[in-house]
């Protein structure tokens, strides 16, 4: 590759690594913004004790899902493995 192609590629991959860090930021900033506005929202309707089983309640299925993909990923590794 010429000097013009390694060059291009250098500012392609740095426009790149902003363009990603640019959307991660973005996405802590909305998820922050929004946790905000609901926990207001949720003390007003529901109370504490209605968030803190909101929160076991949730955190419970996101393990759950969280696990029951990652079994699905390790069988699948291991049934590939056999063959």
């Amino acid at each position: 590759m010429n000097l013009f192609g390694v060059r291009l590629v250098s500012i392609l991959n740095n426009i790149s690594v902003w363009w990603h860090l640019g959307a991660i930021s973005f996405s802590v900033i909305s998820v922050l913004s929004g946790c905000m506005t609901l926990y207001g929202f949720g003390l007003n309707t529901g109370g504490p004790a209605v968030m803190l089983w909101g929160w076991v309640l949730v955190g419970a299925m996101v393990t759950h899902g969280t696990g029951s993909c990652g079994a699905r990923r390790a069988a699948s590794r291991a049934s590939r493995r056999a063959n």
